[in-house]
């Protein structure tokens, strides 16, 4: 497989721990120069921060400790040292889970553990760890360390031949870092991507891929990364037949691998130079040719020395074949010897990271579910302690108590008789009190239905007198048309005597509803009802070019009193007629829901407004919207429509509170069961 640009354990994103003291942001401020610095020199950076560590123990900053020690897992991943390299990682893991598991730095740490999942060869395992990093950090919203993550796990996918996974993690990291703002290694997983399509076959698009990492690698000043492009590039043209680009590329890529002293870079060039030898310019190469590409090859081991063992064995492989086709059997055996020796020795290292990983992990799991019992037996220890401590103060303060209360009871006993006869007092007094309690009650009954009574006579005593003058004024509006100013002065008259009578009638039906007894329950049809309401009030719409619509999904049988429910319905109308504009429609809808029985009145008037809302079924109130025409309100309409419907049983509700846009009055009226 080819090398992934760049390499893996390169890409961990690790940031410093926020401080909130200055000693902690110090702290921090060391940790970030360190981490720039691990990739230059492992070695000084692991001395720095074990300082760190030691310097976070003491001043208590457990997340600059845990961060530390991702850090020192990192320097040593770097300089090959995979068993300190582990426990460096499981400590970091074991510091974060305690306070900060939802923190960037555990999503690291995570990411890191997977990278060590899968130089050990535990695919399945590394693949959960990077998710789980990748979940944490996506929650955490970090670009650098989410980038760094996704970029890791595409590298994993394409180790197990998971193109697709692998091509849509590089093109997620590519997206966060765009996002983000952020440059480094775009031009790195813009030649992933390129990796990918020579997997699939696709060389003109990986050709185009590799333009773009170029032009991004240039921005990065990252020479390793683009000599590695480099070099991929020129295959891809050489396969194309544009041996001469393929060849200047090559040379560009040399000087760079030189330049920077990257002798991963210098071995990987001599050996393409050496594949792309052995394929000549026509077929099969001779032996000539085949002697130089195995010096090619001779040249790559010799720069590839200290790499891994997978590196070395790719390296053999190629050595093998090429003797092969030299006709040099001897160094084709020799080869072959030695690839089986490094092949024996990656088992045997491949075996010793996933004991070494086991082992550690079960060593943690074991350390966690101890510290889980710890703290288990910590806790009944002290619900213990605190139990004793209870039953101690229960004591004390239940001695204290007797104590108390002996000293209570003697007391007490002196003070019996005296206390019996003021009882006895005391008892002569409260029922004295409570008749005269009983009495007021009685006179405030009487008092109120008197009231009542007397309300109800001068009602219906001032109702003749007006309906009198209401008569009167009509007759002389009758007669005086001929007379413009007496016949206005008669219509006013007329029009007060009208809201006179009105006044008196809602005064009359207020006291008469104050009990159900009042009523004369029956079988009633409110679609009827409601129809004949509308019909009886559709002059009256008229009069001020209104319409009304009625929507009635009947029938509608209640049990109730139909004079009531009809002075119910027509009341609601009246109000949406005189509160609404001219022009304007008025609908009228009635129907079954839930087991009642539903009827709205919706109006294009003003609406209600949020100081209406306490005050608009009272007595008497005088809500904010005002008549459109002229007309008077009496402040008792509302208050009459809930007071009938709760006495059947049923509730009235409002809305279109501070809408501006009209008002939607609704009562509810439970349906008669059907035998």
């Amino acid at each position: 497989m080819a090398t992934r640009i760049p390499l893996m354990m390169l890409c961990l994103a690790l940031g410093g721990s926020p401080a909130t003291s200055t000693a902690a942001a110090d702290l921090a401020a060391r940790l970030q120069e360190i981490h720039s610095s691990e990739r230059v020199d492992a070695a000084a950076a692991l001395t720095a921060l074990d300082a760190v560590i030691v310097d976070a123990r003491r001043i208590g900053d457990v997340l600059t400790e845990g961060t530390a020690e991702l850090h020192r897992a990192h320097a040593l991943l770097l300089r090959g040292e995979f068993q300190p390299s582990l426990e460096a990682a499981v400590r970091a893991r074991s510091i974060l889970t305690e306070s900060f598991d939802q923190t960037p730095a555990m999503g690291s740490t995570l990411a890191t553990l997977a990278l060590m999942h899968e130089l050990a060869g535990l695919y399945p395992e590394a693949l959960g760890l990077h998710e789980d990093a990748i979940r944490r950090l996506r929650a955490l919203d970090d670009p650098g360390r989410l980038s760094a993550a996704l970029l890791n796990y595409g590298n994993l996918l394409d180790s197990v031949d998971n193109l697709e996974g692998a091509e849509n993690a590089y093109r997620e990291s590519l997206a966060v870092k765009r996002k983000a703002g952020l440059q480094r290694s775009v031009g790195s997983l813009l030649g992933n991507l390129g990796l990918l399509r020579l997997r699939q076959s696709r060389p003109e698009e990986a050709a185009a891929l590799f333009e773009q990492a170029l032009e991004e690698l240039e921005k990065e000043e990252n020479p390793q990364a683009t000599s590695n492009v480099l070099r991929h590039s020129a295959r891809v043209l050489h396969g194309q037949g544009r041996l001469e680009e393929a060849n200047q590329r090559l040379q560009r890529a040399e000087q760079i691998a030189s330049s920077a002293n990257y002798r991963p870079g210098q071995s990987a060039l001599a050996e393409v130079r050496a594949e792309l030898m052995m394929g000549g310019e026509h077929g099969k190469p001779d032996r000539f040719a085949a002697l130089r590409a195995l010096a090619l090859n001779q040249q790559a081991l010799d720069l590839a020395e200290g790499a891994e063992p997978t590196r070395i064995a790719s390296l053999l492989r190629q050595r093998a074949w090429i003797a092969e086709t030299a006709g040099e059997p001897a160094q084709a055996l020799a080869a072959l010897r030695e690839l089986d020796k490094v092949e024996a020795t990656k088992r045997s290292d491949d075996a010793a990271r996933r004991y070494a990983l086991l082992s550690t992990r079960f060593a943690f799991e074991r350390q966690v579910n101890e510290i889980a019992l710890l703290k288990e037996r910590a806790a009944t220890q002290a619900a213990v302690l605190e139990q004793a401590q209870w039953t101690r103060n229960s004591l004390i303060v239940g001695s204290v108590m007797l104590a108390l209360l002996l000293l209570m009871l003697v007391t007490r006993f002196s003070q019996r008789r005296r206390d019996q006869a003021l009882l006895a007092r005391h008892n002569k007094e409260l029922s004295n009190a409570l008749a005269e309690a009983e009495t007021q009650r009685s006179a405030a009954e009487e008092a109120v239905r008197l009231n009542r009574e007397l309300m109800r006579i001068a009602a219906e005593d001032l109702r003749s007198p007006l309906m009198q003058m209401l008569g009167n004024s009509e007759r002389l509006l009758m007669r005086a048309s001929a007379q413009p100013e007496l016949r206005h002065e008669s219509a006013v008259i007329a029009d007060s005597a009208q809201h006179l009578v009105q006044v008196v009638s809602n005064m009359v039906d207020s006291v008469e509803l104050e009990s159900s007894e009042q009523l004369r329950m029956q079988v009633q049809d409110m679609a009827l009802i409601t129809s004949e309401c509308v019909e009886v009030y559709t002059p009256r719409a008229a009069e001020k070019r209104q319409n009304l619509k009625l929507s009635i999904n009947g029938p509608l049988p209640v049990n109730g009193d139909g004079l009531r429910l009809r002075q119910a319905v027509e009341n609601l109308l009246s109000n949406a007629i005189k509160f609404s504009p001219p022009n304007r429609d008025v609908t009228i809808r009635a129907h079954a829901e839930d087991g009642n029985c539903v009827i709205e009145v919706r109006d294009q008037g003003p609406g209600l407004r949020k100081e209406d809302a306490h005050r608009i079924f009272g007595r008497f109130q005088r809500l904010s919207a005002r008549p459109t025409a002229g007309e008077r309100a009496t402040g008792l309409g509302l208050s009459l429509v809930k007071r009938i419907v709760e006495l059947h049983g049923g509730s009235v509700s409002a809305e279109g509170l501070d809408s501006g846009s009209g008002s939607l009055f609704s009562i509810r009226i439970p349906l008669r069961s059907q035998p």
